[in-house]
């Protein structure tokens, strides 16, 4: 069993099936069951941030109602690896890290992608085996710059920025190339994400598919659209529980008794200011979700499409 990290690093999880766009729609509660032959396949909407904690939630708005509200919030989470790479291999693989092999962020990608590694069997490929048009748009393991080109197998549609964990100035691997993004605000990654998300759903609607979105929001250095630059400007960090700036360190690691300061007035002005960019950068994404469900409802996907939300893992 994986150990629970320190605080709650797993956003919860948000399933919706069925959303009506741009305000809640109660779902059925007892609907018709029709018959397994009858029944269509649903597609399955899978958004990932990056490095989020569940305290950051109620700054999207959006995504705590249009999901967490008509969906089911998961409130207890568990990771399996409270480090990127390792989580999100284990999040495509359903397998803990020490079967996977991915340990790190610096290995995951060469151990999963080398001859009969686990990046034969995902959630991509399982999809695509059931018939599913497969789509990733957006950050896949780290050290993706160090192979751009390769394309795991299972994903019919390929959209990875690198390098990763950058807001603007990269370049969107897909599969018919490398497309050059700047330092405008119509470059800013959530929102190129967002627009390729909405015209896949306008053009492959008609099929199930398995869509994977991959924000890099909130990794530092948690860079905000334009638009949001001067939202949460007083905002703070929670310093009341019993994780933050601990004074009795007796029951701590070595590392931490031996090497670590208590922190100071700067340190948490410095911890606040970064909170601040966190939240303002998340907001992209929660306008990303909205988006995504006008889109689903557009093509009249939205009362066949499951989404989950979730994080690789978080800060706190």
């Amino acid at each position: 069993m994986s150990k629970p990290s320190v605080g709650p690093i797993v956003v919860p999880l948000c399933l919706v099936g069925a959303v009506a766009c741009g305000k809640s729609a109660p779902l059925p509660l007892a609907p018709a069951a029709p018959s397994a032959a009858a029944r269509p396949k649903p597609n399955v909407i899978l958004i990932i941030t990056d490095d989020m904690n569940a305290r950051d939630l109620p700054s999207m708005p959006q995504v705590t109602s249009l999901l967490g509200g008509q969906g089911t919030t998961f409130s207890h989470a568990y990771v399996t690896a409270s480090v990127c790479a390792p989580s999100r291999a284990s999040i495509l693989t359903g397998q803990y890290p020490h079967n996977h092999g991915g340990l790190t962020n610096d290995t995951a990608l060469s151990v999963l992608s080398r001859p009969g590694g686990a990046d034969g069997s995902t959630l991509a490929t399982w999809f695509h085996a059931a018939g599913y048009r497969t789509v990733l748009l957006g950050k896949y393991l780290n050290q993706y710059s160090r192979m751009a080109g390769y394309v795991p197998p299972g994903w019919d549609e390929w959209n990875v920025p690198v390098p990763e964990n950058t807001y603007f100035t990269y370049s969107l691997v897909t599969r018919d190339g490398s497309i050059p993004f700047g330092a405008s605000e119509q470059d800013y990654e959530a929102d190129v994400l967002a627009r390729r998300a909405v015209e896949f759903i306008s053009r492959a609607a008609d099929q199930p598919f398995f869509m994977y979105v991959a924000p890099v929001a909130p990794h530092l250095p948690a860079e905000p659209a334009p638009r949001h630059s001067q939202l949460f400007r007083d905002a703070q960090v929670d310093t009341s529980t019993c994780a933050f700036s601990a004074a009795d360190l007796r029951q701590k690691p070595d590392y931490v008794r031996q090497r670590l300061a208590p922190l100071t007035d700067v340190d948490i002005a410095l911890i606040n200011r970064i909170h601040q960019r966190r939240l303002r950068s998340l907001q992209a994404v929660d306008e990303m979700a909205a988006g995504i469900l006008r889109a689903l409802a557009g093509a009249n996907a939205l009362d066949r499409t499951v989404i989950a939300f979730t994080s690789d893992n978080g800060n706190d």
